[in-house]
Order: C-alpha cells, then structure tokens, then sequence
C-alpha cells in the first residue's frame, strides 16, 4: 500500500512537471551536449554563474568545489571546502570580484571560501542539513541559508 502510494506520488510529480515545461518540449528536443565539465568524483548537487556570466561555480558530493570558465571548459580551481557532509549549494558573494563564494551542506555548516588562497571559514552552523543560499540585495555581507 505505501509502495503504490509512494510510486503514484512520484508518477503525477513527474506527469506535472512534464505538463509544465510541455510547451517548451520542441525546444528542449534541439538542445545537445556539447561538452561536460569534468573534475568532481561525486554527485555535483549546485551549479550557479556568477554576476556577470564568466565564471561558473559547481558544488559536489565530494565536498569540494570546482570553479570553471565555461566557455574554453577549463578547470580554474578546486578547492576543499572543510565541510564533512555533500555540498547542496554554492554561490558567489557580492562584491568581492569572484574572489569568495558560500557554500552550504549536509553537515549543516555554512562557509565562505576564499577562492584566491584555496581556505573556508565556518560562519554559520543549523542543527539540521543546510540546502539553500541567498543574498541579500546587494549587501556583501549578508548570506541567506536555509535547513531542515
């Protein structure tokens, strides 16, 4: 009984999300893969452009995160994050040139990544898994999460 519950619910999620982007099917027939970014050994979970659109960040399984210019699919940086759980988000922070991104995982920290010097530092603990960042506006100091 809670199998086909289960196995319904998934069905008309997905059966949903298909109507959704239904009118956009044609398109999405013509989009190709033209190249993958390689670097992480595990799940990549975020993937998030910075202001301007030169750079991309990627947040994986592996607990790093890697820094790519997308558009020559070079492998900038990798760096060690310092969190013991799967990243699930990682942004770049306001005004600070590309130069720090925050990260969030499920050990429930949130880190700033100096991106220059390859170091993390804990600014934020929740008591559950932390899924999701945001800004505030254009504040450089302000770092919206999200847990459990």
């Amino acid at each position: 009984q809670v199998l086909n519950s289960q196995l319904y619910r998934k069905s008309r999620n997905y059966m949903e999300r298909r109507r959704k982007i239904g009118s956009s099917e044609t398109l999405i027939r013509t989009l190709e893969l033209i190249n993958e970014l390689k670097g992480h050994s595990g799940c990549v979970n975020t993937l998030r452009w910075n202001s301007n659109g030169s750079l991309l960040v990627s947040g994986s399984d592996d607990t790093r995160i890697n820094i790519y210019n997308p558009y020559n699919y070079q492998k900038l940086a990798s760096i060690a994050t310092g969190h013991t759980g799967n990243i699930f988000n990682a942004i770049f922070t306001h005004h600070e040139g590309d130069s720090k991104v925050a990260t969030c995982a499920a050990d429930g920290e949130v880190r700033i990544i100096d991106v220059q010097r390859g170091i993390g530092r804990l600014i934020a603990r929740h008591r559950g898994m932390t899924h999701k960042l945001g800004s505030w506006g254009d504040s450089p100091n302000v770092i919206l999460s999200c847990s459990e």
